[in-house]
């Protein structure tokens, strides 16, 4: 069905959202606690880290999928 998968990428956005909020509210509410029990640089090395951690996951383990159809991506990841 052509429509089908922009419909479920709208739906999927949606859904992001309420955890998007809910992650900037946890880093927001503990970063001042974290500057005051190890001081700024040990925190913005800590989340420099967590950032360059997720980089690399994304880099190694998420596939590449420009140029690919859906039916490709799909038969490589192992949807349904």
């Amino acid at each position: 069905m052509p429509g089908g998968g922009k419909l479920a990428a709208v739906d999927q956005g949606r859904a992001g959202r309420p955890a998007q909020f809910a992650r900037r509210c946890v880093v927001s509410y503990f970063f001042l606690q974290e500057v005051g029990l190890i001081g700024k640089p040990l925190t913005f090395w800590i989340y420099g880290a967590l950032g360059a951690a997720a980089t690399v996951f994304i880099w190694l383990r998420v596939p590449e999928t420009k140029g690919k159809s859906l039916e490709q991506i799909e038969s490589e990841v192992g949807a349904a």
